[in-house]
């Protein structure tokens, strides 16, 4: 490793043994959210990369452990609350062409569901109000507090969007 300190907060020595020290509980901890090991090791790295590229990380402090186990609790439970839409999702787009099922159209919904994740944020989160949880404009436009032609907007981006992988069912 050498004597390389990066950028960011931590020297490769000090991440190295940080790491080798809480992966394995990070793991276990995001496991035992998801029920996903492959998902899980995932998500595990990815925090552990988002600390080693913040310059902000002092990797002496004492509360790092818990940043880190915090960390890895939510981005599990957002993993999980993201698969629940997926799922659902799937499940209303399978209800929507019917009950017999071909390899062609799961890659149809498979293709919808990455255009959907490369939505904007806010549009992601009413489009899937309205069609994953089937939310009224006006309940969607209460609960975040926006106007109903801001909801309405939102989801002809997102249709016009998604549109293109899915001519069959739109």
């Amino acid at each position: 490793m050498g004597k390389f300190k990066s950028e960011y907060g931590f020297s490769e020595k000090e991440f190295e043994n940080f790491f080798r020290q809480y992966y394995k509980l990070a793991l276990y901890i995001s496991v035992r959210i998801t029920n996903d090991l492959v998902s899980s090791e995932d998500l595990v790295q990815d925090v552990f990369f988002d600390l080693w590229k913040n310059s902000e990380v002092n990797p002496l402090d004492p509360n790092l452990k818990f940043y880190l186990l915090r960390s890895i609790k939510n981005r599990s439970l957002n993993y999980n609350r993201d698969k629940k839409d997926h799922q659902e999702f799937k499940l209303y787009l399978h209800e929507y062409v019917g009950e017999e099922y071909n390899f062609e159209r799961e890659e149809r919904i498979s293709k919808i569901l990455l255009e959907i994740d490369k939505l904007p944020p806010k549009c992601q989160e009413i489009f899937k109000m309205v069609v994953f949880k089937g939310m009224k404009y006006s309940d969607v436009s209460e609960k975040l507090q926006i106007t109903n032609n801001t909801v309405k907007t939102q989801l002809t981006i997102a249709y016009k969007q998604l549109k293109k992988f899915c001519l069959i069912f739109f």
